[in-house]
């Protein structure tokens, strides 16, 4: 940050990075930061992560490139896949009840 710079807060800092690398977890956050000179903690980092989902603001994905698909893509996946594997389960008995895989 140049002396020109106006002073943000930490947690406005936090929000800015969280913004640019939303996947990053909070201790890579602390650290990237760090190395910007900006020392916080991942404590920090993950309420602010928090404060942003409590106020429903979406955190942006980034822009995958060709061929990956998007964190919420994946997640929605396997949500629906371990649905998908229960139902079937259930349907054909594919696995008895109270076995451990």
């Amino acid at each position: 940050m140049s002396e020109e710079d106006p002073p943000v807060s930490k947690a406005q800092t936090v929000r800015a990075f969280i913004a640019e690398h939303p996947d990053a977890s909070a201790t890579a956050v602390a650290e990237a930061l760090a190395a910007k000179g900006v020392k916080v903690l991942p404590s920090l980092v993950a309420a602010v992560k928090a404060s942003l989902e409590l106020q429903g603001l979406p955190i942006p994905e980034p822009e995958m490139p060709p061929g990956h698909v998007p964190f919420s893509e994946g997640k929605l996946f396997y949500e629906l896949y371990a649905a998908l594997c229960s139902f079937v389960n259930r349907t054909l008995n594919v696995v008895e009840a109270g076995a451990i895989c």
